[in-house]
């Protein structure tokens, strides 16, 4: 059996530890669905620097996502800002392709605890039917 995994599995997995670490917390769900737009529209060094002001763990947590030798979200965001412009590419699109894959995690969380919130549950009252039968 083929042990391999894509770059996109890798970052799948260690996306989904880091979401399902933070599931709750409405303020860091709201980030990190609006996270990718930021990027894609502002690039990777303002998106880090707005990331580092508001919400330091979802850049952390892109960073630890990315494959990279980055330690933290601060790390990510020095490396953008001193890279040479090709490598300011790449780094943009793992950032990117990280933060997608977190922000799906995210969302897929939030929709799995409304559904077991909203889930009907079972009343101890016996129901119309079991009473005409008794």
């Amino acid at each position: 059996m083929n042990t391999f995994a894509t770059r996109g599995q890798r970052m799948a997995q260690r996306a989904f530890a880091r979401a399902e670490a933070r599931a709750g917390q409405k303020d860091y769900a709201s980030r990190a669905k609006s996270y990718p737009a930021l990027i894609q529209a502002a690039g990777l060094c303002q998106a880090a620097a707005f990331a580092q002001a508001k919400q330091p763990e979802l850049l952390d947590d892109v960073a630890a996502t990315m494959e990279l030798d980055v330690a933290s979200g601060e790390d990510l965001a020095r490396r953008a800002r001193e890279a040479p412009a090709m490598e300011y590419l790449h780094l943009t699109r793992l950032a990117l392709q990280a933060a997608v894959w977190i922000k799906r995690y995210v969302e897929a969380l939030e929709r799995s605890v409304s559904t077991v919130a909203t889930a009907p549950q079972a009343s101890p009252e016996t129901t119309d039917v079991e009473k005409q039968s008794s």
